[in-house]
């Protein structure tokens, strides 16, 4: 009743504090973070470590039993599920709920970090993962049109990449599809043989002749100048002609031993577009930002992007799960409204009073608004 009698008697002021909570609501929900899952942690971590060439057998017993036994010491595991496949180690950690994942990260590193000395020296460092509903691709985007797909992937790389990139919000972009250049070297046993060489001796030979190495400094007045030495390869005849020195003396050109092709790697994923190859961008965006405006900035930028590259080549969306969540926000907007429309009739069927059911309908939108308030200052 005290409100009730303040607002009777104090219009103007009961008017202004309205006014401000009307203001603080609109401003609060411009600010509210859209996205299709909440910001929570799954406590579910991983330890993945690849180890090329082995079976699952020895993948089993070399890897995943010393890194699964020094794992289950972790305080709050509810479960550790193992699986040994040909080059792959997987090892899933399931925590209680409420474990901090940071922490539980941590210590899985360090349990990790000392096991890793008594692994396999040929197989990869493991690396340790947690899941994120973050982890998800914001965006799907197929780059289709040119016959050329290294030309496709090049652009894909050098100017789309780059440029989404800069966008705030986007975490990463990755792409799959297309070919990778890669310079083959076949080695002619017989002859490698008939020369006393081996394999080690060529790759360490290649290493030391394929690198940049700073030369230090030189003063001239008062000015200073840093050296670099370039010694990288530029094209084949250079790798061709690179000298190999022989264990009774002299040297001899790789060409000599070795067949030496700018070819592609082995392709492992392919991409295509309405059965065509193509190139396929995957976009993620930074947790904790607007999934929905980092969305209209991609696109936004990808349609400056399609005036800048060949006319023949074009992008569609294939995933786009701002899409989604702006669906969804217009169901909510729309089912709200609906609501609040029959609420009102309701309550005039059983008032019959035409000021009071405008006061109640009223004080509808008003206490929506003001919960807009309280959600973005939590």
């Amino acid at each position: 009743m005290n409100l009730a009698r303040f607002s009777i008697k104090r219009p103007v002021t009961t008017l202004v504090i309205i006014s401000v909570i009307l203001v603080l609501g609109f401003i609060s929900f411009s600010r509210l973070g859209i996205d299709l899952f909440p910001e929570f942690s799954l406590p579910v971590g991983a330890v993945i470590t690849q180890y090329q060439g082995a079976s699952s057998h020895e993948v089993e017993n070399l890897i995943t039993k010393p890194v699964e036994q020094a794992l289950s010491t972790l305080n709050n595991v509810k479960n550790i599920q193992s699986l040994s496949s040909e080059g792959n180690s997987i090892i899933i950690l399931e925590f209680n709920w409420g474990t901090n994942m940071d922490i539980a990260t941590q210590d899985i590193r360090e349990k990790v970090d000392l096991i890793e000395p008594y692994l396999p020296t040929d197989a990869d460092a493991p690396m340790v993962v947690k899941f994120d509903p973050s982890m998800m691709p914001l965006m799907q985007i197929a780059l289709y049109g040119s016959d050329d797909i290294v030309q496709l992937k090049k652009i894909a790389e050098d100017t789309i990449e780059s440029r989404l990139l800069r966008i705030e919000g986007v975490a990463s972009v990755g792409i799959s599809g297309g070919l990778e250049r890669q310079i083959a070297i076949s080695v002619d046993p017989d002859k490698l043989s008939f020369y006393g060489l081996s394999m080690p001796q060529l790759a360490s030979k290649l290493q030391m002749e394929n690198i940049n190495y700073p030369g230090g400094n030189v003063n001239q007045g008062k000015k200073q100048y840093n050296i670099r030495t370039q010694a990288e390869f530029e094209d084949i005849s250079e790798i061709e002609n690179t000298p190999v020195p022989l264990p009774q003396g002299g040297t001899i050109p790789l060409k000599s031993i070795a067949k030496v092709e700018d070819t592609y790697k082995d392709i492992t994923t392919i991409a295509r577009y309405n059965g065509k190859p193509g190139i396929a961008l995957t976009i993620q965006k930074q947790s904790g930002y607007n999934a929905v405006q980092v969305a209209k900035k991609v696109k936004s930028e990808m349609a400056k992007i399609a005036k800048e590259i060949p006319v023949e080549i074009g992008y569609e969306m294939i995933l786009d799960q701002s899409d989604y969540i702006e669906f969804s926000i217009n169901n909510v907007r729309d089912n709200a409204i609906t609501g609040g429309i029959i609420a009102v009739m309701v309550i005039y069927l059983f008032l019959q009073n035409l000021r009071s059911t405008l006061i109640i309908g009223l004080s509808i939108p008003i206490s929506i608004i003001a919960t807009f308030v309280l959600v973005y200052f939590n």
